[in-house]
């Protein structure tokens, strides 16, 4: 990713912490699927293949929800960590 935005020598600090704060917001991702999968489990049973229509619809609405913001957010830190090397860049000479 770093050699095409055109930097050779990326600046090591800005891309760690913005990594860091995309390891940050995943880990808390991943905690909030797994509370909801907890949660409805608990309410409705681990069985699937033994869930009424209304549940599974439930159930499938709630992971898709929670995937779609998943998805915005990591593609939110995606692009912090592009903006974060491109900010490095100089634009005459591109390099840093």
């Amino acid at each position: 990713m770093v050699q095409a935005l055109g930097v050779t020598d990326p600046p090591m600090d800005q891309v760690e912490a913005v990594t860091a704060q995309w390891i940050k917001v995943q880990d808390g991702l991943d905690r909030k699927r797994n509370h909801f999968l907890k949660d409805f489990r608990n309410l409705h049973g681990f069985d699937r293949k033994a869930y009424a229509p209304d549940v599974e619809a439930e159930f499938k609405a709630g992971l898709e929800e929670i995937n779609r913001d998943n998805n915005d957010r990591l593609h939110r830190q995606a692009e912090a960590l592009v903006e974060s090397v491109r900010r490095s860049v100089d634009p005459f000479t591109s390099r840093i």
